[in-house]
């Protein structure tokens, strides 16, 4: 029997929590690591929240964690943090027709994510950041970019399979491509979905 997505997404992201604890636990404790991790799954919970149409609600529960959970004052940790949290401002934004601030949110997680996998070593990071780019195309559809959306997931897809060349954001020489495995089948299905959500050219008049 074929897996379906949420289990494949669910086994990807159990990869991805190991690959972050052992990152992490090389410099900080496991308790920082614990935190990181505690504080991805609430950013899930908001965009959640967030795409079943309580934005309002999400944003509170972004208050909120801001507010009251103090990340400690290390940039490896604090940009753990925030390529989970980052991702997650975008989606509100494009959710409330904001594609500008979205937009530059999600090239700050992409230029975060690249500085942890270039500088400290991240290398379970590279489906996020192609996943992050995903949003991008997203984002770009949106605002009617149509040809730099499909040019986008063109040169994502070509990454996943190994070029590294064809990345248009930072820090290319540290992805880990070609994706294999789990990774390569959940980064293979958003981009299905993402290219079926591009508009088809005009027909000739």
């Amino acid at each position: 029997m074929i897996p379906g997505r949420a289990t494949l997404q669910d086994s990807a992201e159990r990869e991805y929590f190991a690959g972050q604890f052992k990152a992490l636990t090389r410099r900080h404790t496991a308790e920082d690591a614990i935190l990181v991790r505690v504080l991805t799954d609430h950013y899930q919970l908001v965009a959640n929240t967030a795409k079943a149409g309580e934005v309002g609600e999400a944003k509170r529960m972004l208050g909120s964690l801001a507010r009251d959970v103090e990340v400690p004052a290390d940039e490896e940790v604090g940009l753990s943090v925030s390529v989970a949290e980052l991702p997650v401002r975008a989606l509100i934004h494009w959710l409330e027709g904001e594609n500008g601030e979205a937009r530059r949110l999600l090239d700050d997680a992409l230029e975060r994510g690249g500085r942890l996998a270039s500088v400290y070593e991240h290398d379970y990071l590279t489906g996020r950041r192609i996943y992050i780019g995903v949003n991008v195309a997203r984002v770009l559809i949106t605002a009617e970019d149509i040809a730099d959306a499909s040019r986008l997931i063109d040169s994502l897809a070509a990454v996943a399979a190994g070029d590294r060349s064809r990345w248009p954001f930072g820090a290319p020489d540290s992805l880990d491509v070609p994706l294999r495995g789990l990774h390569r089948d959940v980064i293979g299905w958003h981009l299905e979905r993402i290219r079926s959500h591009v508009p088809a050219p005009p027909a000739d008049a």
